[in-house]
């Protein structure tokens, strides 16, 4: 019969689980973090594991979605102090790529490189991936509503191109920041009003 744990018992057992999944990445990337290594660390049994998650893959993406909350976090701060009435496509280019490039080289996303983010979203039940991507969608309606846009624009679509080129930033195929850049504003020019 499994054991029944407290709530604090639950809350302190994820909150372990994620820490150690957390350095885990960092030394080791998506591939070699194991369930085995994590419950060994964590020092519960390995059906314990799977009370709380169904797979690694799902708790890995816990693990990243509470950084990309930070990251939206600092992104609608900076958003706030900006003065979008007078804004220019190159300034908003600017302060999108400084985001991107801040996300970049964080030490948890940087494990992410070499297939690993592909690798982890081929492995994640779809409904988590379309949940989270409904969240990016939301998150890019209330940027363009602070930002002077174009009529008509389509949201999902300008969202999916932001998302295509935040998994570009860890793919084998990223090349160099000045292309990214240039990328950054091919979009920004797609729905900001000139």
């Amino acid at each position: 019969m499994p054991k029944i744990y407290s709530q604090s018992e639950k809350d302190d057992i994820k909150a372990r689980l994620k820490e150690a999944a957390q350095k885990s990445l960092m030394m080791n990337g998506v591939k070699k973090t194991t369930v085995d290594h994590l419950v060994e660390e964590v020092h519960i049994p390995k059906g314990t594991f799977y009370l709380f998650y169904k797979s690694k893959e799902v708790l890995i993406f816990e693990v990243l979605i509470e950084f990309h909350e930070q990251f939206e976090h600092a992104l609608q701060s900076g958003l706030s102090q900006m003065d979008f009435q007078n804004i220019t496509a190159e300034q908003l280019t600017q302060f999108i790529f400084e985001f991107f490039k801040m996300a970049r080289d964080n030490p948890l996303f940087q494990t992410l490189t070499s297939g690993g983010l592909e690798e982890l979203a081929r492995k994640l039940p779809p409904e988590i991936i379309t949940e989270h991507f409904l969240h990016d969608d939301q998150m890019i309606e209330k940027i363009l509503m602070l930002i002077p846009h174009q009529d008509n624009i389509d949201v999902k679509s300008i969202s999916a191109a932001f998302r295509d080129l935040f998994m570009l930033m860890f793919s084998d195929f990223y090349q160099e920041d000045t292309s990214l850049k240039m990328l950054i504003h091919g979009l920004v020019l797609q729905f900001i009003k000139q």
